[in-house]
Protein backbone atom coordinates (compact mmCIF):
# COMPACT_ATOMS: atom_id res chain seq x y z
CA UNK A 1 0.00 0.00 0.00
CA UNK A 2 1.16 3.28 -1.01
CA UNK A 3 -0.36 4.69 2.66
CA UNK A 4 2.74 2.54 3.92
CA UNK A 5 5.94 3.63 1.87
CA UNK A 6 7.25 6.14 4.16
CA UNK A 7 7.78 3.44 7.21
CA UNK A 8 10.63 2.32 4.78
CA UNK A 9 12.56 5.27 6.03
CA UNK A 10 13.59 4.05 9.82
CA UNK A 11 13.56 7.90 11.27
CA UNK A 12 9.56 7.91 9.99
CA UNK A 13 8.86 4.63 11.13
CA UNK A 14 10.50 5.21 14.79
CA UNK A 15 8.50 8.45 14.78
CA UNK A 16 5.40 6.95 13.75
CA UNK A 17 5.56 4.49 15.94
CA UNK A 18 6.19 6.99 19.00
CA UNK A 19 3.07 8.69 18.02
CA UNK A 20 0.88 5.81 17.90
CA UNK A 21 1.40 4.71 21.83
CA UNK A 22 0.64 8.47 22.80
CA UNK A 23 -2.16 9.16 20.26
CA UNK A 24 -3.72 5.98 21.64
CA UNK A 25 -3.40 6.81 25.30
CA UNK A 26 -4.86 10.55 24.52
CA UNK A 27 -8.20 9.12 22.93
CA UNK A 28 -8.59 7.03 26.32
CA UNK A 29 -7.76 10.61 27.91
CA UNK A 30 -10.27 12.18 25.45
CA UNK A 31 -13.40 10.27 26.34
CA UNK A 32 -12.61 9.11 29.99
CA UNK A 33 -11.80 12.99 30.68
CA UNK A 34 -15.25 14.57 28.85
CA UNK A 35 -17.19 11.37 30.56
CA UNK A 36 -15.49 12.28 34.39
CA UNK A 37 -15.61 15.70 33.66
CA UNK A 38 -19.63 15.59 33.35
CA UNK A 39 -19.83 13.48 36.13
CA UNK A 40 -18.31 15.95 38.35
CA UNK A 41 -19.49 19.36 36.84
CA UNK A 42 -22.58 18.57 34.67
CA UNK A 43 -23.27 20.28 31.67
CA UNK A 44 -20.98 22.89 33.02
CA UNK A 45 -18.23 20.63 32.01
CA UNK A 46 -17.88 22.17 28.78
CA UNK A 47 -16.04 25.18 30.50
CA UNK A 48 -13.14 22.58 30.81
CA UNK A 49 -13.01 22.52 27.19
CA UNK A 50 -13.00 26.31 26.94
CA UNK A 51 -9.92 26.15 29.18
CA UNK A 52 -7.85 24.01 27.14
CA UNK A 53 -8.73 26.21 23.67
CA UNK A 54 -7.69 28.98 25.53
CA UNK A 55 -4.74 28.07 26.74
CA UNK A 56 -3.78 26.56 23.15
CA UNK A 57 -5.30 30.13 22.25
CA UNK A 58 -2.42 31.76 24.30
CA UNK A 59 0.50 29.50 23.67
CA UNK A 60 0.09 29.93 19.55
CA UNK A 61 -0.26 33.63 20.31
CA UNK A 62 2.74 34.54 23.13
CA UNK A 63 4.97 31.26 22.97
CA UNK A 64 4.56 30.32 19.14
CA UNK A 65 8.34 32.25 18.11
CA UNK A 66 9.90 31.20 21.53
CA UNK A 67 8.74 27.50 20.39
CA UNK A 68 9.92 28.02 16.57
CA UNK A 69 14.10 28.92 18.54
CA UNK A 70 13.49 25.99 20.36
CA UNK A 71 15.29 22.77 19.34
CA UNK A 72 12.35 20.37 17.80
CA UNK A 73 13.40 17.27 19.10
CA UNK A 74 13.96 18.48 22.54
CA UNK A 75 10.26 20.38 22.42
CA UNK A 76 8.63 17.15 21.88
CA UNK A 77 10.44 15.01 23.72
CA UNK A 78 9.29 17.81 26.66
CA UNK A 79 5.49 17.95 26.00
CA UNK A 80 5.82 14.26 26.10
CA UNK A 81 7.52 14.44 29.54
CA UNK A 82 5.15 17.14 30.86
CA UNK A 83 2.15 15.53 29.72
CA UNK A 84 2.85 12.01 31.51
CA UNK A 85 3.51 14.08 34.62
CA UNK A 86 0.46 16.02 34.61
CA UNK A 87 -1.56 12.33 34.07
CA UNK A 88 0.48 10.62 36.78
CA UNK A 89 -0.46 13.64 39.18
CA UNK A 90 -3.68 13.74 38.81
CA UNK A 91 -4.10 9.87 39.15
CA UNK A 92 -2.04 10.36 42.39
CA UNK A 93 -4.43 13.17 43.83
CA UNK A 94 -7.28 10.78 42.72
CA UNK A 95 -6.31 7.72 44.50
CA UNK A 96 -5.45 9.65 48.08
CA UNK A 97 -8.93 11.51 48.07
CA UNK A 98 -10.69 8.68 46.57
CA UNK A 99 -12.18 11.09 43.64
CA UNK A 100 -10.88 13.42 40.79
CA UNK A 101 -11.80 17.13 41.70
CA UNK A 102 -12.45 20.00 39.68
CA UNK A 103 -9.05 21.58 40.48
CA UNK A 104 -7.16 18.39 39.96
CA UNK A 105 -9.23 18.07 36.28
CA UNK A 106 -8.35 22.02 35.12
CA UNK A 107 -4.80 21.90 36.23
CA UNK A 108 -4.48 18.41 34.23
CA UNK A 109 -6.39 19.78 31.12
CA UNK A 110 -4.52 23.14 31.46
CA UNK A 111 -0.86 21.35 31.27
CA UNK A 112 -1.62 18.97 28.38
CA UNK A 113 -3.17 21.78 26.27
CA UNK A 114 0.34 23.45 26.67
CA UNK A 115 2.17 19.93 25.57
CA UNK A 116 -0.49 19.69 22.74
CA UNK A 117 0.42 23.81 21.44
CA UNK A 118 4.30 22.49 21.37
CA UNK A 119 3.98 19.32 19.71
CA UNK A 120 1.64 19.68 16.83
CA UNK A 121 3.46 22.62 15.24
CA UNK A 122 6.87 20.79 15.74
CA UNK A 123 5.53 17.38 14.36
CA UNK A 124 4.48 19.44 11.09
CA UNK A 125 7.69 21.03 10.96
CA UNK A 126 9.73 18.19 11.14
CA UNK A 127 7.51 16.00 8.87
CA UNK A 128 8.04 17.34 5.24
CA UNK A 129 12.08 17.58 6.21
CA UNK A 130 11.57 13.85 6.79
CA UNK A 131 9.31 12.66 3.89
CA UNK A 132 10.46 13.75 0.04
CA UNK A 133 7.71 15.57 -1.73
CA UNK A 134 6.05 12.06 -4.08
CA UNK A 135 5.42 10.79 -0.77
CA UNK A 136 4.68 13.70 1.42
CA UNK A 137 0.65 12.69 1.01
CA UNK A 138 1.46 9.35 1.96
CA UNK A 139 3.26 10.56 4.99
CA UNK A 140 0.48 12.76 6.13
CA UNK A 141 -2.05 10.22 5.72
CA UNK A 142 0.23 7.41 7.56
CA UNK A 143 0.41 10.85 10.61
CA UNK A 144 -3.24 11.13 10.26
CA UNK A 145 -4.14 7.43 10.02
CA UNK A 146 -2.31 7.03 13.59
CA UNK A 147 -4.59 9.58 15.24
CA UNK A 148 -7.80 7.32 13.32
CA UNK A 149 -6.61 4.36 14.89
CA UNK A 150 -5.98 5.09 17.74
CA UNK A 151 -9.59 6.98 18.04
CA UNK A 152 -10.70 3.19 17.36
CA UNK A 153 -8.84 1.72 19.88
CA UNK A 154 -8.96 4.20 22.70
CA UNK A 155 -12.82 4.35 22.29
CA UNK A 156 -12.60 0.23 22.04
CA UNK A 157 -10.69 0.08 24.82
CA UNK A 158 -13.08 2.38 27.11
CA UNK A 159 -16.11 0.08 25.82
CA UNK A 160 -14.75 -2.82 26.42
CA UNK A 161 -13.60 -2.12 29.87
CA UNK A 162 -15.73 0.50 30.93
CA UNK A 163 -17.84 -1.28 32.71
CA UNK A 164 -15.06 -3.17 34.51
CA UNK A 165 -12.14 -0.87 35.05
CA UNK A 166 -12.32 2.74 36.86
CA UNK A 167 -11.81 5.65 34.75
CA UNK A 168 -8.72 6.45 37.13
CA UNK A 169 -6.60 3.43 35.04
CA UNK A 170 -7.08 5.18 31.69
CA UNK A 171 -5.55 8.25 32.69
CA UNK A 172 -2.57 5.96 33.83
CA UNK A 173 -2.36 4.28 30.48
CA UNK A 174 -2.00 7.30 28.75
CA UNK A 175 0.32 8.75 31.57
CA UNK A 176 2.74 5.53 30.48
CA UNK A 177 2.01 6.02 26.64
CA UNK A 178 3.40 9.60 26.88
CA UNK A 179 6.34 8.28 28.69
CA UNK A 180 7.09 5.31 25.94
CA UNK A 181 6.24 8.15 23.13
CA UNK A 182 9.04 10.38 24.63
CA UNK A 183 11.68 7.72 24.84
CA UNK A 184 11.14 6.60 21.14
CA UNK A 185 11.41 10.82 19.77
CA UNK A 186 14.24 10.87 22.45
CA UNK A 187 16.04 8.14 20.64
CA UNK A 188 15.78 10.00 17.04
CA UNK A 189 19.07 11.07 14.98
CA UNK A 190 17.14 14.05 13.05
CA UNK A 191 18.66 16.29 10.45
CA UNK A 192 20.24 19.43 11.05
CA UNK A 193 18.13 21.56 9.35
CA UNK A 194 15.51 20.24 12.02
CA UNK A 195 17.03 22.81 14.46
CA UNK A 196 16.34 25.89 14.56
CA UNK A 197 17.83 28.95 13.02
CA UNK A 198 18.64 32.30 13.11
CA UNK A 199 16.51 34.94 11.58
CA UNK A 200 18.04 36.52 8.46
CA UNK A 201 18.97 40.17 8.54
CA UNK A 202 16.48 42.84 9.04
CA UNK A 203 13.78 39.93 9.31
CA UNK A 204 11.46 40.98 12.10
CA UNK A 205 10.82 37.69 14.30
CA UNK A 206 8.36 37.70 16.94
CA UNK A 207 4.85 36.32 17.87
CA UNK A 208 2.93 38.98 15.49
CA UNK A 209 4.88 38.73 12.22
CA UNK A 210 4.93 35.08 12.57
CA UNK A 211 1.76 34.97 12.79
CA UNK A 212 0.65 37.58 10.73
CA UNK A 213 3.45 35.27 7.99
CA UNK A 214 0.59 32.31 9.02
CA UNK A 215 -2.39 33.58 8.53
CA UNK A 216 -1.61 35.45 5.21
CA UNK A 217 0.37 32.05 3.42
CA UNK A 218 -2.62 30.53 3.85
CA UNK A 219 -4.97 32.71 2.87
CA UNK A 220 -3.47 32.86 -0.51
CA UNK A 221 -5.01 29.70 -1.34
CA UNK A 222 -8.25 29.78 -1.84
CA UNK A 223 -8.91 25.84 -0.44
CA UNK A 224 -6.24 26.54 2.64
CA UNK A 225 -7.96 29.82 3.40
CA UNK A 226 -11.50 28.26 3.37
CA UNK A 227 -10.83 25.54 5.04
CA UNK A 228 -8.92 28.19 8.22
CA UNK A 229 -12.16 30.75 8.22
CA UNK A 230 -14.06 28.01 8.59
CA UNK A 231 -12.47 25.83 10.83
CA UNK A 232 -13.57 27.68 14.31
CA UNK A 233 -17.09 27.09 13.41
CA UNK A 234 -16.82 23.66 12.65
CA UNK A 235 -14.33 22.64 15.17
CA UNK A 236 -17.03 24.36 18.12
CA UNK A 237 -19.58 22.35 16.25
CA UNK A 238 -17.66 19.31 17.26
CA UNK A 239 -16.52 19.52 20.68
CA UNK A 240 -19.92 20.88 21.51
CA UNK A 241 -21.44 17.66 20.58
CA UNK A 242 -19.30 14.79 21.20
CA UNK A 243 -17.53 16.29 24.04
CA UNK A 244 -20.26 17.82 25.66
CA UNK A 245 -24.27 17.05 24.08
CA UNK A 246 -23.46 13.02 23.68
CA UNK A 247 -22.49 12.28 27.19
CA UNK A 248 -24.72 14.55 28.74
CA UNK A 249 -27.24 12.18 27.12
CA UNK A 250 -25.95 9.15 27.80
CA UNK A 251 -24.45 10.05 31.58
CA UNK A 252 -27.46 8.80 33.39
CA UNK A 253 -26.99 5.07 32.12
CA UNK A 254 -25.08 2.76 34.73
CA UNK A 255 -23.26 1.64 31.36
CA UNK A 256 -23.62 4.91 29.78
CA UNK A 257 -19.46 5.04 29.39
CA UNK A 258 -18.98 1.54 27.60
CA UNK A 259 -21.64 2.87 25.59
CA UNK A 260 -20.48 5.84 24.74
CA UNK A 261 -17.16 4.35 24.13
CA UNK A 262 -18.83 2.36 21.58
CA UNK A 263 -20.36 5.32 19.63
CA UNK A 264 -17.00 6.70 19.45
CA UNK A 265 -15.05 3.67 18.31
CA UNK A 266 -17.24 3.54 15.53
CA UNK A 267 -16.12 7.10 14.74
CA UNK A 268 -13.25 5.67 14.45
CA UNK A 269 -13.72 3.06 12.56
CA UNK A 270 -15.29 5.12 9.60
CA UNK A 271 -12.08 7.43 10.01
CA UNK A 272 -9.56 4.67 9.59
CA UNK A 273 -11.66 3.16 6.99
CA UNK A 274 -11.49 6.64 4.94
CA UNK A 275 -7.88 7.55 5.96
CA UNK A 276 -7.11 4.46 4.05
CA UNK A 277 -8.32 5.24 1.13
CA UNK A 278 -7.60 8.70 1.23
CA UNK A 279 -3.92 8.48 2.11
CA UNK A 280 -3.08 5.66 -0.19
CA UNK A 281 -4.01 7.94 -3.39
CA UNK A 282 -2.04 10.48 -5.08
CA UNK A 283 -3.18 14.29 -3.74
CA UNK A 284 -6.52 15.11 -5.47
CA UNK A 285 -6.78 17.44 -8.31
CA UNK A 286 -9.37 19.31 -6.60
CA UNK A 287 -8.81 19.45 -3.00
CA UNK A 288 -11.14 22.07 -2.51
CA UNK A 289 -14.52 19.38 -3.64
CA UNK A 290 -12.45 16.70 -1.49
CA UNK A 291 -12.64 19.27 1.44
CA UNK A 292 -16.15 19.81 1.06
CA UNK A 293 -17.03 16.31 0.56
CA UNK A 294 -15.33 15.73 3.96
CA UNK A 295 -17.18 18.43 5.66
CA UNK A 296 -20.93 17.10 4.14
CA UNK A 297 -20.36 13.81 5.50
CA UNK A 298 -19.88 15.00 8.91
CA UNK A 299 -22.48 17.52 8.95
CA UNK A 300 -25.08 14.45 7.78
CA UNK A 301 -23.57 12.05 10.35
CA UNK A 302 -24.05 14.87 12.62
CA UNK A 303 -27.59 15.52 11.98
CA UNK A 304 -28.29 11.98 12.13
CA UNK A 305 -27.02 11.72 15.46
CA UNK A 306 -29.59 14.66 16.39
CA UNK A 307 -32.35 12.90 14.74
CA UNK A 308 -31.38 9.94 16.15
CA UNK A 309 -31.00 11.42 19.86
CA UNK A 310 -35.08 12.93 19.75
CA UNK A 311 -36.65 9.56 18.62
CA UNK A 312 -38.33 7.22 21.33
CA UNK A 313 -35.82 4.16 21.08
CA UNK A 314 -34.74 1.82 23.51
CA UNK A 315 -31.90 1.94 25.16
CA UNK A 316 -29.98 -0.93 23.39
CA UNK A 317 -31.94 0.18 19.66
CA UNK A 318 -30.71 4.19 20.31
CA UNK A 319 -27.41 2.93 21.59
CA UNK A 320 -26.74 0.44 17.96
CA UNK A 321 -28.35 3.92 15.83
CA UNK A 322 -26.07 6.43 17.20
CA UNK A 323 -23.29 4.14 16.44
CA UNK A 324 -23.94 3.68 12.99
CA UNK A 325 -24.77 7.49 12.47
CA UNK A 326 -21.39 8.14 13.91
CA UNK A 327 -20.17 5.58 11.36
CA UNK A 328 -21.07 8.55 8.60
CA UNK A 329 -19.51 11.61 10.43
CA UNK A 330 -16.27 9.68 11.00
CA UNK A 331 -15.92 9.00 7.54
CA UNK A 332 -15.89 12.78 6.57
CA UNK A 333 -12.61 13.44 8.95
CA UNK A 334 -9.84 12.23 6.91
CA UNK A 335 -11.39 13.63 3.62
CA UNK A 336 -10.76 17.52 5.00
CA UNK A 337 -7.80 16.65 7.26
CA UNK A 338 -5.08 14.94 5.02
CA UNK A 339 -5.44 17.36 1.85
CA UNK A 340 -5.33 20.62 4.05
CA UNK A 341 -2.22 19.44 5.91
CA UNK A 342 -0.35 18.33 2.40
CA UNK A 343 -1.48 21.86 1.03
CA UNK A 344 -0.39 23.33 4.06
CA UNK A 345 3.50 21.18 3.60
CA UNK A 346 3.34 21.89 -0.26
CA UNK A 347 2.25 25.41 -1.11
CA UNK A 348 3.48 27.27 1.96
CA UNK A 349 7.63 28.18 2.43
CA UNK A 350 8.93 25.65 5.02
CA UNK A 351 9.76 28.65 7.24
CA UNK A 352 6.19 29.51 7.61
CA UNK A 353 4.77 25.88 8.23
CA UNK A 354 4.97 26.37 11.94
CA UNK A 355 3.58 29.69 12.12
CA UNK A 356 0.53 28.57 9.56
CA UNK A 357 -0.20 25.67 11.63
CA UNK A 358 -0.13 27.75 14.64
CA UNK A 359 -3.15 30.09 12.71
CA UNK A 360 -5.23 27.27 12.48
CA UNK A 361 -4.34 26.39 16.21
CA UNK A 362 -5.59 29.78 17.26
CA UNK A 363 -8.91 30.10 14.50
CA UNK A 364 -9.92 26.45 15.33
CA UNK A 365 -9.47 27.26 19.02
CA UNK A 366 -11.16 29.96 18.87
CA UNK A 367 -14.20 28.45 17.98
CA UNK A 368 -14.30 25.78 20.51
CA UNK A 369 -13.78 28.68 23.57
CA UNK A 370 -17.06 30.16 22.17
CA UNK A 371 -18.67 26.96 21.53
CA UNK A 372 -18.16 25.80 25.25
CA UNK A 373 -18.32 28.87 26.87
CA UNK A 374 -21.78 29.19 24.90
CA UNK A 375 -22.86 25.24 25.01
CA UNK A 376 -23.51 24.44 29.10
CA UNK A 377 -25.96 27.08 28.88
CA UNK A 378 -27.80 25.99 26.28
CA UNK A 379 -27.75 22.37 26.61
CA UNK A 380 -29.09 23.49 30.32
CA UNK A 381 -31.46 25.54 28.65
CA UNK A 382 -32.43 23.99 25.59
CA UNK A 383 -31.49 20.03 26.48
CA UNK A 384 -28.41 18.42 24.97
CA UNK A 385 -30.60 16.99 21.86
CA UNK A 386 -31.21 20.52 20.81
CA UNK A 387 -28.05 21.32 20.84
CA UNK A 388 -27.05 18.46 19.05
CA UNK A 389 -29.29 19.55 15.93
CA UNK A 390 -27.90 23.08 16.13
CA UNK A 391 -24.15 21.81 15.71
CA UNK A 392 -25.21 19.21 12.69
CA UNK A 393 -26.94 22.48 10.82
CA UNK A 394 -23.55 24.32 11.29
CA UNK A 395 -21.62 21.89 9.56
CA UNK A 396 -24.55 21.78 6.81
CA UNK A 397 -24.59 25.56 5.92
CA UNK A 398 -20.72 25.69 6.41
CA UNK A 399 -21.28 22.80 3.07
CA UNK A 400 -23.46 24.87 1.53
CA UNK A 401 -21.30 27.92 1.62
CA UNK A 402 -18.44 25.76 0.11
CA UNK A 403 -20.57 24.85 -2.92
CA UNK A 404 -21.84 28.56 -3.02
CA UNK A 405 -18.46 29.75 -3.56
CA UNK A 406 -17.25 27.58 -6.14
CA UNK A 407 -14.66 25.44 -3.65
CA UNK A 408 -15.95 22.13 -4.96
CA UNK A 409 -14.06 23.38 -8.49
CA UNK A 410 -10.68 23.93 -6.91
Amino acid sequence: MRLLLPLRDGRVARLWSALALSAIGDQLYTVAMGWVAVGVFGAAAGYLSAVRAAIILLAAFFGGSLMDRWNRQASMVGADLARAAALLLLVLAWAIMGAPTGTTLALTVLVLAIGDSVFGPALQTVLPLLAPRDILPATNGLFDATARVARLLGPGLVAALGASLAPIHFFTLDALSFLASAAAVAGLRLPRTLQPSAAAPGVRTGWWPSMLAGFRETRRHKPLGFALDMSGLINGAWFTLFYLALPLLLVARADGLARYGLIMACYGISNLLANLIVGSRPMSPRPGRQILCGIGFLGAGMVAIAAIAGLDLGADAQALALAAASCLAGFGGPLEDIPVATLRQLLIPTDTIAGATRAAQIVSNLGTLVAMLLAPAACVAFGPVAVMWVCGLIYVGVTGYGLAIGLARQ
